[in-house]
Protein backbone atom coordinates (compact mmCIF):
# COMPACT_ATOMS: atom_id res chain seq x y z
CA UNK A 1 0.00 0.00 0.00
CA UNK A 2 2.84 2.67 0.75
CA UNK A 3 4.80 1.58 -2.74
CA UNK A 4 1.16 2.60 -4.39
CA UNK A 5 0.51 6.02 -1.84
CA UNK A 6 4.39 6.91 -2.90
CA UNK A 7 3.56 6.09 -7.00
CA UNK A 8 0.75 8.02 -6.82
CA UNK A 9 2.27 10.82 -5.09
CA UNK A 10 5.59 11.21 -7.36
CA UNK A 11 2.93 11.15 -10.27
CA UNK A 12 0.70 14.04 -8.55
CA UNK A 13 3.69 16.11 -8.55
CA UNK A 14 5.04 15.81 -11.69
CA UNK A 15 1.78 16.84 -12.42
CA UNK A 16 1.39 19.51 -10.66
CA UNK A 17 4.94 20.86 -11.68
CA UNK A 18 3.88 20.25 -15.29
CA UNK A 19 0.77 22.52 -15.11
CA UNK A 20 2.76 25.23 -12.98
CA UNK A 21 5.11 25.45 -15.03
CA UNK A 22 2.39 26.27 -17.90
CA UNK A 23 2.22 29.86 -19.19
CA UNK A 24 -1.33 31.16 -19.68
CA UNK A 25 -1.87 34.36 -22.46
CA UNK A 26 -4.90 36.15 -23.46
CA UNK A 27 -6.18 37.92 -26.41
CA UNK A 28 -9.58 39.69 -25.70
CA UNK A 29 -11.90 41.27 -28.00
CA UNK A 30 -15.16 43.39 -27.13
CA UNK A 31 -16.77 45.85 -29.79
CA UNK A 32 -19.99 48.12 -29.47
CA UNK A 33 -19.14 50.78 -31.83
CA UNK A 34 -19.25 48.82 -35.60
CA UNK A 35 -17.56 51.56 -38.04
CA UNK A 36 -20.81 50.73 -40.66
CA UNK A 37 -23.65 50.58 -38.31
CA UNK A 38 -25.81 52.62 -36.21
CA UNK A 39 -26.19 53.36 -32.82
CA UNK A 40 -28.73 51.51 -31.28
CA UNK A 41 -30.93 54.33 -30.33
CA UNK A 42 -30.98 55.56 -33.69
CA UNK A 43 -30.70 52.46 -35.73
CA UNK A 44 -33.31 52.81 -38.85
CA UNK A 45 -35.84 49.79 -38.55
CA UNK A 46 -34.04 46.84 -40.71
CA UNK A 47 -30.48 48.06 -40.65
CA UNK A 48 -27.60 46.32 -37.95
CA UNK A 49 -26.84 47.96 -34.75
CA UNK A 50 -24.43 49.00 -32.17
CA UNK A 51 -23.98 46.76 -29.21
CA UNK A 52 -23.53 48.30 -25.85
CA UNK A 53 -22.08 45.60 -23.38
CA UNK A 54 -19.45 43.86 -25.34
CA UNK A 55 -16.82 46.49 -24.12
CA UNK A 56 -17.92 46.20 -20.63
CA UNK A 57 -17.42 42.13 -21.20
CA UNK A 58 -13.97 42.75 -22.37
CA UNK A 59 -12.82 44.81 -19.94
CA UNK A 60 -14.77 42.61 -17.42
CA UNK A 61 -12.94 39.44 -18.64
CA UNK A 62 -9.39 41.53 -18.70
CA UNK A 63 -9.64 42.01 -15.60
CA UNK A 64 -10.28 38.66 -14.51
CA UNK A 65 -7.20 37.49 -16.49
CA UNK A 66 -5.03 39.53 -15.06
CA UNK A 67 -6.19 39.04 -11.83
CA UNK A 68 -5.00 35.59 -12.55
CA UNK A 69 -1.61 35.79 -13.40
CA UNK A 70 -2.71 35.89 -17.33
CA UNK A 71 -0.26 37.25 -19.52
CA UNK A 72 -2.47 40.10 -21.05
CA UNK A 73 -0.93 43.08 -22.54
CA UNK A 74 -2.57 45.89 -23.87
CA UNK A 75 -2.39 45.13 -27.19
CA UNK A 76 -4.36 42.14 -26.67
CA UNK A 77 -7.17 43.74 -25.37
CA UNK A 78 -8.68 45.36 -28.78
CA UNK A 79 -11.63 47.38 -28.08
CA UNK A 80 -14.09 49.17 -30.55
CA UNK A 81 -11.70 50.56 -33.47
CA UNK A 82 -8.93 48.64 -32.26
CA UNK A 83 -10.73 45.53 -32.89
CA UNK A 84 -9.99 45.07 -36.50
CA UNK A 85 -9.22 41.66 -38.16
CA UNK A 86 -5.42 42.77 -38.72
CA UNK A 87 -4.46 43.57 -35.10
CA UNK A 88 -6.56 40.21 -34.09
CA UNK A 89 -4.66 38.02 -36.58
CA UNK A 90 -1.23 40.13 -35.39
CA UNK A 91 -1.82 39.38 -31.38
CA UNK A 92 -2.78 35.76 -32.12
CA UNK A 93 0.83 35.45 -34.09
CA UNK A 94 2.77 37.30 -31.53
CA UNK A 95 1.13 34.93 -28.94
CA UNK A 96 2.18 31.56 -31.07
CA UNK A 97 5.50 33.35 -31.14
CA UNK A 98 5.88 33.58 -27.45
CA UNK A 99 4.65 30.60 -26.00
CA UNK A 100 6.17 27.60 -25.33
CA UNK A 101 4.40 23.42 -25.99
CA UNK A 102 1.66 23.04 -23.47
CA UNK A 103 0.83 26.36 -22.57
CA UNK A 104 -2.63 27.61 -22.82
CA UNK A 105 -4.53 30.32 -25.19
CA UNK A 106 -7.33 32.22 -23.30
CA UNK A 107 -9.17 34.14 -26.84
CA UNK A 108 -12.66 35.64 -25.71
CA UNK A 109 -14.89 37.76 -28.35
CA UNK A 110 -18.04 39.77 -27.40
CA UNK A 111 -19.97 41.46 -30.43
CA UNK A 112 -21.89 40.65 -33.44
CA UNK A 113 -21.62 37.07 -35.10
CA UNK A 114 -23.39 36.86 -38.37
CA UNK A 115 -23.74 34.12 -41.54
CA UNK A 116 -22.53 34.14 -44.89
CA UNK A 117 -23.12 32.21 -48.07
CA UNK A 118 -20.76 29.08 -48.76
CA UNK A 119 -19.08 30.25 -51.87
CA UNK A 120 -16.27 27.83 -51.90
CA UNK A 121 -14.66 24.67 -50.96
CA UNK A 122 -14.81 23.31 -48.48
CA UNK A 123 -18.74 22.96 -48.93
CA UNK A 124 -19.47 21.24 -45.30
CA UNK A 125 -22.43 23.14 -44.18
CA UNK A 126 -25.52 21.28 -44.07
CA UNK A 127 -27.49 25.19 -44.19
CA UNK A 128 -25.10 26.38 -46.92
CA UNK A 129 -23.95 29.06 -44.64
CA UNK A 130 -20.52 29.58 -43.00
CA UNK A 131 -20.51 31.17 -39.30
CA UNK A 132 -18.82 34.46 -38.93
CA UNK A 133 -16.82 36.66 -36.20
CA UNK A 134 -17.72 40.50 -37.44
CA UNK A 135 -14.66 42.64 -36.26
CA UNK A 136 -14.54 46.73 -36.22
CA UNK A 137 -14.56 46.90 -40.02
CA UNK A 138 -17.14 44.87 -41.35
CA UNK A 139 -18.15 46.34 -44.11
CA UNK A 140 -22.07 45.46 -45.18
CA UNK A 141 -21.01 46.83 -48.79
CA UNK A 142 -18.45 44.18 -49.40
CA UNK A 143 -19.14 41.39 -46.56
CA UNK A 144 -15.22 39.99 -47.20
CA UNK A 145 -14.04 43.07 -45.41
CA UNK A 146 -14.36 42.60 -41.71
CA UNK A 147 -15.09 39.39 -40.46
CA UNK A 148 -13.56 35.75 -40.16
CA UNK A 149 -15.75 32.53 -40.84
CA UNK A 150 -15.23 29.52 -39.02
CA UNK A 151 -13.21 28.09 -41.94
CA UNK A 152 -10.77 30.81 -41.37
CA UNK A 153 -10.52 30.61 -38.14
CA UNK A 154 -10.34 26.89 -37.77
CA UNK A 155 -6.90 27.23 -40.15
CA UNK A 156 -5.49 30.00 -37.61
CA UNK A 157 -6.04 27.15 -34.57
CA UNK A 158 -4.29 25.02 -36.29
CA UNK A 159 -1.55 26.34 -36.18
CA UNK A 160 -1.46 26.20 -32.25
CA UNK A 161 -1.47 22.18 -32.14
CA UNK A 162 1.30 22.42 -29.19
CA UNK A 163 -1.13 24.41 -27.06
CA UNK A 164 -3.90 24.74 -25.32
CA UNK A 165 -6.91 27.11 -26.52
CA UNK A 166 -9.93 28.03 -24.89
CA UNK A 167 -11.98 29.89 -27.04
CA UNK A 168 -15.26 32.33 -25.87
CA UNK A 169 -17.49 33.18 -28.47
CA UNK A 170 -19.96 35.92 -27.24
CA UNK A 171 -22.18 35.88 -30.04
CA UNK A 172 -24.91 34.47 -31.94
CA UNK A 173 -25.67 34.05 -35.76
CA UNK A 174 -29.02 34.50 -36.67
CA UNK A 175 -32.87 35.34 -35.40
CA UNK A 176 -34.17 32.53 -34.10
CA UNK A 177 -35.67 32.89 -30.80
CA UNK A 178 -37.44 29.70 -28.68
CA UNK A 179 -40.34 31.99 -28.06
CA UNK A 180 -41.93 35.45 -28.01
CA UNK A 181 -39.71 38.70 -26.88
CA UNK A 182 -40.37 42.08 -26.38
CA UNK A 183 -37.19 43.42 -28.08
CA UNK A 184 -38.08 46.77 -26.87
CA UNK A 185 -37.12 45.43 -23.41
CA UNK A 186 -34.39 43.11 -24.24
CA UNK A 187 -30.57 43.83 -24.72
CA UNK A 188 -29.32 44.47 -28.10
CA UNK A 189 -28.94 41.70 -29.73
CA UNK A 190 -25.80 39.97 -30.89
CA UNK A 191 -27.24 38.70 -34.00
CA UNK A 192 -25.06 40.51 -37.02
CA UNK A 193 -27.22 38.91 -40.13
CA UNK A 194 -26.65 37.15 -43.07
CA UNK A 195 -24.74 37.79 -45.91
CA UNK A 196 -23.74 37.03 -49.38
CA UNK A 197 -20.72 37.14 -50.78
CA UNK A 198 -18.03 37.75 -53.61
CA UNK A 199 -16.85 34.57 -55.10
CA UNK A 200 -13.39 36.24 -55.58
CA UNK A 201 -11.32 36.38 -51.84
CA UNK A 202 -9.83 39.79 -51.14
CA UNK A 203 -5.96 39.75 -51.55
CA UNK A 204 -4.74 39.05 -48.36
CA UNK A 205 -7.92 37.11 -47.27
CA UNK A 206 -7.18 33.28 -45.13
CA UNK A 207 -7.89 30.67 -47.68
CA UNK A 208 -9.24 27.43 -45.86
CA UNK A 209 -7.80 24.45 -46.90
CA UNK A 210 -9.80 22.08 -44.36
CA UNK A 211 -13.61 21.84 -43.65
CA UNK A 212 -15.78 21.69 -40.29
CA UNK A 213 -14.84 17.79 -40.78
CA UNK A 214 -10.89 17.40 -40.25
CA UNK A 215 -10.32 16.42 -36.46
CA UNK A 216 -7.59 18.76 -35.98
CA UNK A 217 -8.77 20.32 -32.90
CA UNK A 218 -8.68 18.06 -30.12
CA UNK A 219 -6.33 21.32 -28.48
CA UNK A 220 -9.21 23.64 -28.40
CA UNK A 221 -11.93 23.88 -25.78
CA UNK A 222 -15.13 26.35 -27.82
CA UNK A 223 -17.86 27.73 -25.29
CA UNK A 224 -20.65 29.50 -27.25
CA UNK A 225 -23.18 31.09 -26.54
CA UNK A 226 -26.03 28.88 -27.34
CA UNK A 227 -26.61 25.71 -27.45
CA UNK A 228 -27.48 25.60 -31.14
CA UNK A 229 -26.41 27.86 -34.18
CA UNK A 230 -29.87 29.41 -34.90
CA UNK A 231 -30.81 30.85 -31.48
CA UNK A 232 -30.22 34.97 -30.80
CA UNK A 233 -27.94 36.03 -28.23
CA UNK A 234 -29.31 39.55 -26.25
CA UNK A 235 -27.56 41.49 -23.92
CA UNK A 236 -28.81 41.72 -20.31
CA UNK A 237 -28.17 44.14 -17.56
CA UNK A 238 -25.76 42.76 -14.56
CA UNK A 239 -25.26 44.69 -11.62
CA UNK A 240 -26.63 48.29 -13.69
CA UNK A 241 -24.08 47.51 -16.51
CA UNK A 242 -25.16 45.97 -20.07
CA UNK A 243 -23.00 42.55 -20.66
CA UNK A 244 -23.54 39.40 -22.56
CA UNK A 245 -24.51 36.79 -19.97
CA UNK A 246 -21.51 34.10 -21.37
CA UNK A 247 -19.00 36.85 -20.97
CA UNK A 248 -19.60 38.09 -17.16
CA UNK A 249 -20.46 34.43 -15.89
CA UNK A 250 -16.92 33.45 -17.54
CA UNK A 251 -14.66 35.76 -16.00
CA UNK A 252 -16.84 35.29 -12.88
CA UNK A 253 -16.05 31.80 -13.31
CA UNK A 254 -12.33 32.05 -14.15
CA UNK A 255 -12.33 34.11 -11.02
CA UNK A 256 -12.62 31.47 -8.86
CA UNK A 257 -15.86 30.97 -8.81
CA UNK A 258 -16.52 28.01 -10.66
CA UNK A 259 -13.44 26.20 -8.74
CA UNK A 260 -16.13 23.72 -6.89
CA UNK A 261 -13.17 21.99 -5.15
CA UNK A 262 -11.34 24.74 -4.35
CA UNK A 263 -8.30 23.12 -5.60
CA UNK A 264 -7.00 26.43 -7.33
CA UNK A 265 -7.71 24.25 -11.32
CA UNK A 266 -11.27 24.56 -13.12
CA UNK A 267 -12.01 21.25 -14.69
CA UNK A 268 -13.81 21.70 -18.08
CA UNK A 269 -16.67 19.62 -15.97
CA UNK A 270 -16.87 22.80 -13.34
CA UNK A 271 -16.27 25.44 -16.17
CA UNK A 272 -19.38 24.04 -18.02
CA UNK A 273 -21.53 23.04 -14.71
CA UNK A 274 -21.03 26.49 -13.36
CA UNK A 275 -21.28 29.13 -17.07
CA UNK A 276 -24.85 26.82 -18.12
CA UNK A 277 -26.45 27.27 -14.64
CA UNK A 278 -25.97 30.89 -14.24
CA UNK A 279 -26.38 31.71 -17.71
CA UNK A 280 -29.17 29.48 -18.27
CA UNK A 281 -31.04 31.15 -15.00
CA UNK A 282 -29.60 35.20 -15.67
CA UNK A 283 -31.47 34.44 -19.00
CA UNK A 284 -34.55 33.08 -17.85
CA UNK A 285 -33.74 29.61 -19.85
CA UNK A 286 -33.50 31.63 -23.42
CA UNK A 287 -30.25 31.21 -23.30
CA UNK A 288 -28.06 27.82 -22.91
CA UNK A 289 -24.23 28.01 -23.46
CA UNK A 290 -22.19 24.99 -24.70
CA UNK A 291 -19.04 23.67 -24.19
CA UNK A 292 -17.03 21.40 -27.04
CA UNK A 293 -16.15 18.90 -26.38
CA UNK A 294 -18.01 18.39 -23.38
CA UNK A 295 -16.64 18.82 -19.77
CA UNK A 296 -14.20 16.51 -18.66
CA UNK A 297 -12.55 16.63 -15.69
CA UNK A 298 -9.36 18.04 -17.73
CA UNK A 299 -7.96 21.25 -16.23
CA UNK A 300 -9.21 24.25 -18.30
CA UNK A 301 -7.62 26.77 -16.42
CA UNK A 302 -5.12 27.84 -13.52
CA UNK A 303 -5.84 29.50 -10.98
CA UNK A 304 -3.43 31.75 -9.23
CA UNK A 305 -3.87 34.08 -5.92
CA UNK A 306 -5.10 37.85 -6.74
CA UNK A 307 -1.97 40.33 -6.35
CA UNK A 308 -2.18 41.60 -3.13
CA UNK A 309 -3.80 45.48 -2.99
CA UNK A 310 -1.62 48.06 -2.23
CA UNK A 311 -1.67 49.29 1.20
CA UNK A 312 -2.20 53.09 1.65
CA UNK A 313 -1.62 54.68 5.11
CA UNK A 314 -4.56 55.04 7.33
CA UNK A 315 -6.35 58.10 7.27
CA UNK A 316 -8.43 59.25 9.91
CA UNK A 317 -12.21 60.05 9.09
CA UNK A 318 -14.64 62.22 10.14
CA UNK A 319 -16.71 61.39 12.39
CA UNK A 320 -20.32 61.17 10.30
CA UNK A 321 -24.19 61.14 11.95
CA UNK A 322 -25.48 58.17 11.39
CA UNK A 323 -28.73 58.70 8.57
CA UNK A 324 -32.18 57.30 9.33
CA UNK A 325 -33.14 54.08 7.79
CA UNK A 326 -35.71 55.26 4.82
CA UNK A 327 -38.77 53.22 4.01
CA UNK A 328 -39.68 53.31 0.20
CA UNK A 329 -43.43 52.86 -0.36
CA UNK A 330 -44.46 52.18 -3.81
CA UNK A 331 -47.30 53.23 -5.84
CA UNK A 332 -48.22 52.85 -9.24
CA UNK A 333 -49.55 55.72 -10.80
CA UNK A 334 -50.41 56.23 -14.58
CA UNK A 335 -49.13 59.93 -14.35
CA UNK A 336 -45.61 59.78 -12.59
CA UNK A 337 -42.47 57.96 -13.54
CA UNK A 338 -41.97 55.57 -10.68
CA UNK A 339 -38.53 53.76 -9.86
CA UNK A 340 -38.00 51.25 -6.96
CA UNK A 341 -34.88 50.62 -5.55
CA UNK A 342 -33.50 47.86 -3.50
CA UNK A 343 -31.06 48.86 -0.82
CA UNK A 344 -27.94 48.49 -3.12
CA UNK A 345 -29.39 51.33 -5.24
CA UNK A 346 -30.34 48.80 -8.60
CA UNK A 347 -33.45 49.27 -10.22
CA UNK A 348 -36.37 46.99 -9.38
CA UNK A 349 -38.80 48.27 -11.86
CA UNK A 350 -39.76 51.85 -13.60
CA UNK A 351 -42.83 52.89 -16.14
CA UNK A 352 -43.13 56.45 -17.93
CA UNK A 353 -46.68 57.55 -18.51
CA UNK A 354 -45.46 58.36 -22.25
CA UNK A 355 -45.61 54.10 -22.56
CA UNK A 356 -41.65 54.96 -23.27
CA UNK A 357 -39.21 51.96 -21.57
CA UNK A 358 -37.52 53.79 -19.18
CA UNK A 359 -34.77 51.44 -17.73
CA UNK A 360 -33.61 49.07 -20.74
CA UNK A 361 -32.95 45.78 -18.95
CA UNK A 362 -34.41 46.48 -15.78
CA UNK A 363 -35.51 43.55 -13.75
CA UNK A 364 -39.01 45.10 -13.93
CA UNK A 365 -40.52 46.82 -16.78
CA UNK A 366 -43.95 48.14 -16.72
CA UNK A 367 -45.36 49.04 -19.69
CA UNK A 368 -48.72 51.25 -19.74
CA UNK A 369 -51.44 49.92 -21.82
CA UNK A 370 -55.47 50.96 -22.50
CA UNK A 371 -56.03 49.16 -19.15
CA UNK A 372 -53.65 48.94 -16.93
CA UNK A 373 -49.72 47.45 -17.50
CA UNK A 374 -47.90 44.55 -18.78
CA UNK A 375 -45.16 43.87 -17.37
CA UNK A 376 -41.93 42.16 -18.60
CA UNK A 377 -38.37 40.74 -16.79
CA UNK A 378 -35.81 42.40 -18.01
CA UNK A 379 -35.06 39.52 -20.84
CA UNK A 380 -38.17 40.91 -22.39
CA UNK A 381 -40.54 37.72 -21.38
CA UNK A 382 -44.14 39.01 -20.25
CA UNK A 383 -44.78 37.79 -16.98
CA UNK A 384 -48.05 39.44 -16.32
CA UNK A 385 -50.60 42.03 -17.14
CA UNK A 386 -51.55 43.90 -14.06
CA UNK A 387 -55.07 46.12 -14.73
CA UNK A 388 -55.28 49.48 -13.68
CA UNK A 389 -58.11 48.38 -10.73
CA UNK A 390 -55.38 45.97 -9.71
CA UNK A 391 -52.66 49.33 -9.04
CA UNK A 392 -53.11 50.02 -5.75
CA UNK A 393 -53.83 45.91 -4.49
CA UNK A 394 -50.64 44.27 -3.22
CA UNK A 395 -50.02 42.67 -6.77
CA UNK A 396 -47.22 45.14 -7.35
CA UNK A 397 -45.06 44.06 -4.46
CA UNK A 398 -46.04 40.84 -4.91
CA UNK A 399 -43.90 40.84 -7.94
CA UNK A 400 -41.31 43.35 -6.43
CA UNK A 401 -41.05 40.10 -3.95
CA UNK A 402 -40.68 37.48 -6.22
CA UNK A 403 -38.09 39.59 -8.75
CA UNK A 404 -36.12 40.09 -5.79
CA UNK A 405 -36.46 36.00 -4.44
CA UNK A 406 -35.22 35.03 -8.50
CA UNK A 407 -32.36 36.86 -8.14
CA UNK A 408 -30.83 36.47 -4.25
CA UNK A 409 -32.02 32.45 -5.61
CA UNK A 410 -29.81 32.69 -8.28
CA UNK A 411 -26.89 33.45 -6.04
CA UNK A 412 -27.64 30.72 -4.40
CA UNK A 413 -26.55 27.47 -6.40
CA UNK A 414 -23.42 25.60 -4.73
CA UNK A 415 -20.57 25.47 -7.18
CA UNK A 416 -19.11 22.55 -4.93
CA UNK A 417 -22.57 20.20 -5.46
CA UNK A 418 -24.10 18.32 -8.78
CA UNK A 419 -26.39 20.55 -10.37
CA UNK A 420 -29.77 20.11 -9.57
CA UNK A 421 -32.22 19.11 -12.99
CA UNK A 422 -35.66 20.04 -13.82
CA UNK A 423 -36.52 18.72 -17.31
CA UNK A 424 -39.26 19.55 -19.42
CA UNK A 425 -40.91 17.20 -21.69
CA UNK A 426 -41.98 20.20 -24.13
CA UNK A 427 -40.37 22.82 -25.47
CA UNK A 428 -39.35 26.32 -23.98
CA UNK A 429 -41.93 27.93 -26.38
CA UNK A 430 -44.86 29.77 -25.58
CA UNK A 431 -47.24 26.84 -24.55
CA UNK A 432 -51.16 28.22 -24.43
CA UNK A 433 -54.12 27.93 -21.88
CA UNK A 434 -55.62 24.91 -21.37
CA UNK A 435 -52.58 22.72 -22.60
CA UNK A 436 -51.22 19.81 -20.64
CA UNK A 437 -47.08 20.33 -19.79
CA UNK A 438 -44.80 18.01 -18.02
CA UNK A 439 -41.64 18.16 -15.58
CA UNK A 440 -39.79 15.87 -14.10
CA UNK A 441 -37.77 16.76 -11.26
CA UNK A 442 -34.53 14.31 -11.19
CA UNK A 443 -31.93 14.22 -7.85
CA UNK A 444 -28.67 15.48 -9.10
CA UNK A 445 -26.95 12.69 -6.52
CA UNK A 446 -27.75 9.88 -4.76
CA UNK A 447 -27.08 12.09 -1.67
CA UNK A 448 -29.63 14.84 -2.74
CA UNK A 449 -33.02 12.87 -3.11
CA UNK A 450 -35.24 14.65 -0.47
CA UNK A 451 -36.88 17.21 -2.92
CA UNK A 452 -38.88 20.50 -2.04
CA UNK A 453 -40.57 22.28 -4.99
CA UNK A 454 -42.39 25.23 -5.20
CA UNK A 455 -43.63 27.71 -8.11
CA UNK A 456 -43.62 31.36 -8.10
CA UNK A 457 -46.44 32.41 -10.68
CA UNK A 458 -45.74 35.41 -13.02
CA UNK A 459 -48.62 37.60 -10.30
CA UNK A 460 -46.04 37.14 -7.77
CA UNK A 461 -48.07 34.46 -6.05
CA UNK A 462 -45.99 31.76 -4.27
CA UNK A 463 -46.98 28.65 -4.55
CA UNK A 464 -46.03 25.35 -2.20
CA UNK A 465 -46.04 22.07 -4.17
CA UNK A 466 -44.17 19.36 -2.68
CA UNK A 467 -43.56 17.44 -0.61
CA UNK A 468 -47.26 17.16 1.06
CA UNK A 469 -48.21 15.82 4.58
CA UNK A 470 -48.72 12.09 3.09
CA UNK A 471 -45.52 12.13 0.56
CA UNK A 472 -42.02 11.61 1.21
CA UNK A 473 -39.67 13.96 0.48
CA UNK A 474 -36.90 11.31 -1.09
CA UNK A 475 -38.00 10.85 -4.55
CA UNK A 476 -35.22 8.00 -5.61
CA UNK A 477 -32.84 8.96 -8.64
CA UNK A 478 -35.50 8.08 -11.50
CA UNK A 479 -37.28 12.00 -10.25
CA UNK A 480 -40.58 12.68 -9.98
CA UNK A 481 -42.90 13.39 -12.54
CA UNK A 482 -45.38 16.25 -12.56
CA UNK A 483 -47.96 16.82 -15.30
CA UNK A 484 -50.87 19.69 -14.92
CA UNK A 485 -53.04 21.90 -17.23
CA UNK A 486 -52.03 25.59 -17.65
CA UNK A 487 -54.71 27.76 -16.55
CA UNK A 488 -54.89 31.41 -16.29
CA UNK A 489 -53.29 34.09 -15.48
CA UNK A 490 -50.95 33.77 -18.63
CA UNK A 491 -47.40 34.90 -18.66
CA UNK A 492 -44.18 33.46 -16.62
CA UNK A 493 -44.04 30.70 -13.93
CA UNK A 494 -40.77 29.66 -12.46
CA UNK A 495 -40.56 26.46 -10.94
CA UNK A 496 -37.79 25.32 -7.77
CA UNK A 497 -36.65 22.53 -7.22
CA UNK A 498 -34.53 21.95 -3.73
CA UNK A 499 -32.83 18.69 -3.32
CA UNK A 500 -31.12 18.04 0.28
CA UNK A 501 -29.06 15.28 1.95
CA UNK A 502 -32.04 15.01 4.56
CA UNK A 503 -35.68 16.14 4.72
CA UNK A 504 -35.61 20.16 5.10
CA UNK A 505 -38.38 20.32 7.72
CA UNK A 506 -37.80 23.96 8.76
CA UNK A 507 -38.06 25.13 5.50
CA UNK A 508 -40.58 23.14 4.15
CA UNK A 509 -42.88 24.76 7.05
CA UNK A 510 -41.72 27.76 6.69
CA UNK A 511 -42.16 27.75 2.64
CA UNK A 512 -45.82 25.94 3.70
CA UNK A 513 -46.52 29.35 5.23
CA UNK A 514 -46.25 31.50 2.44
CA UNK A 515 -48.14 29.26 -0.01
CA UNK A 516 -50.72 31.83 -2.04
CA UNK A 517 -48.55 34.85 -0.11
CA UNK A 518 -45.85 36.84 -1.30
CA UNK A 519 -42.35 35.46 -2.18
CA UNK A 520 -40.20 34.21 1.24
CA UNK A 521 -37.84 36.98 2.17
CA UNK A 522 -34.32 35.79 0.21
CA UNK A 523 -32.16 36.61 4.15
CA UNK A 524 -34.77 34.08 5.70
CA UNK A 525 -35.12 31.89 3.21
CA UNK A 526 -31.27 31.47 2.77
CA UNK A 527 -31.01 31.19 6.52
CA UNK A 528 -33.33 27.83 6.64
CA UNK A 529 -31.55 26.87 3.74
CA UNK A 530 -28.67 26.50 4.86
CA UNK A 531 -29.57 24.20 7.91
CA UNK A 532 -28.60 21.31 5.54
CA UNK A 533 -26.62 20.69 2.36
CA UNK A 534 -28.99 21.24 -0.78
CA UNK A 535 -28.48 22.01 -4.15
CA UNK A 536 -30.81 24.51 -6.46
CA UNK A 537 -32.48 23.40 -9.84
CA UNK A 538 -34.84 26.12 -11.62
CA UNK A 539 -36.94 26.06 -14.82
CA UNK A 540 -39.04 28.30 -16.40
CA UNK A 541 -42.60 27.83 -18.01
CA UNK A 542 -44.10 30.44 -20.58
CA UNK A 543 -47.33 30.90 -21.48
CA UNK A 544 -50.27 32.60 -23.60
CA UNK A 545 -53.44 33.32 -23.93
Amino acid sequence: MMIIRAVFTIVFLCLSIQLSQAKQFGLVVGIDDYKHFFPRAETPPGQHTDLQGAVNDAKLIAKSLRAKGVDLPDTHVLLNETATTKNFLAAYQNMLDRADPGDTFIITFAGHGGQEREVAEPLDEKDNLDETLMFYEFDPQNPRVGRLNDDQIREQLKLAREFKIILVMDSCHSGGLERSINKNIAGASRNGGKWNITVEPLLDEIIPKSGDKDNSLAHVTKILATATDELLVTETRIDGQPHGALSYYFAQGISGEADADKNNYVSKRELSNYIETQVLAEMNQNQKPRLLPRGDDTVAFQLVPDAPEPVEPEKEEPKLEPKPVIKVETEVKRDDRITVRTLDGSDIFALGSDGRYVTESADITFEPTRDGWTVYNHTGDKIYHLFEEDALSDEPQKIIARTKFLKRLQKLVRSDLPLGEIRAAQSPKLQTIGSRVKFTFTAPSENLQHLTAFNLAGNGEFQYLYPQPTSPSEIGMRGLPVEFQVVPPAGADQLVGVYCTDQPHDLQNYLRNHNGGYAPEPAEFEIFLKQVDCQIGRIGLFTQE
